[in-house]
């Protein structure tokens, strides 16, 4: 059997088997070989997209909690004050701060999302299993590349672990390899935060811009514009977490086509 890259450029390798007695079996072989090499790159992909399955499951848990929390909150407020509506300006100052909202819901969004997968790498029982990706983090291609061969070290060592020893060269320097690009992570997530928390002040700055005005409105309707902007966050997050499970879905889906 030879194995031959006829162009570096490329991403593939020609195969070639030689079975002079029964040529069909030399078929039969390659075929197999193909087949079981499909199906582990499936398994790969398919164990990446169920770690951030999991991963968003846990997020959107927490989220809904405090989705339905405020929610509640609301609904006892205005029956304790018995609010039925609120007034023209109040809805006004909704109208002008909503943009501002849901774009800080996102971008709070992004740095629960860094957080969580920042404590995920520095906790040692996640050390052997891959990291979730594809979680639309705003960041440079580099973090994504690295996430990706981080993930491909873990498989390949998880391979390798199951035919060697902890102590064999080969996991050793996996171990090694991986343990780099952990750190590499690790710092990469701390500017993120950074940059994050930097967008966050000005987004809020620009929504205490209105505080003039909402301070007009009557302290009961103040009090209520804030449960509301609360309840904006939250839903906004949830609906974000759910389009990216989605799509997480969807393309393991793909995994698995023909």
């Amino acid at each position: 059997m030879s194995v031959v890259n006829n162009n570096s450029k490329a991403a593939t390798i020609s195969l070639t088997l030689t079975d002079e007695p029964i040529t069909r079996r030399g078929v039969d072989m390659l075929n197999n070989l193909i087949n079981t090499y499909t199906k582990l790159n499936i398994e790969n992909n398919n164990r990446v997209a169920d770690s951030t399955i999991a991963f968003i499951n846990n997020r959107l848990i927490v989220v809904s909690d405090e989705l339905n929390g405020i929610e509640k909150q609301i609904q006892n407020f205005k029956q304790e004050n018995k609010l039925t509506d609120i007034s023209t300006q109040a809805q006004l100052l909704v109208a002008n701060t909503n943009d501002y909202v849901k774009n800080l819901a996102v971008q709070q969004t992004q740095l629960e999302i860094a957080i969580a997968l920042e404590n995920y790498l520095k906790d040692d029982k996640s050390n052997k299993r891959v990291v979730p990706t594809n979680l639309s983090i705003q960041t440079d291609p580099n973090f994504s590349s690295l996430l990706n061969t981080y993930n491909e070290l873990q498989l390949e060592r998880e391979r390798q672990a199951a035919f060697n020893t902890e102590n064999n060269p080969s996991v050793q320097n996996l171990d090694a390899q991986i343990a780099r690009i952990r750190a590499d992570l690790i710092n990469n997530i701390a500017l993120i935060k950074k940059n994050l928390v930097i967008t966050i002040n000005n987004i809020k700055t620009n929504i205490s811009a209105f505080d003039s005005q909402i301070s007009q409105v009557p302290a009961t309707e103040r009090q209520y514009l804030e449960y509301s902007r609360q309840q904006t966050i939250k839903q906004e997050i949830y609906i974000f977490l759910l389009k990216q499970r989605e799509q997480t879905e969807i393309g393991k889906t793909a995994n698995l086509a023909p």
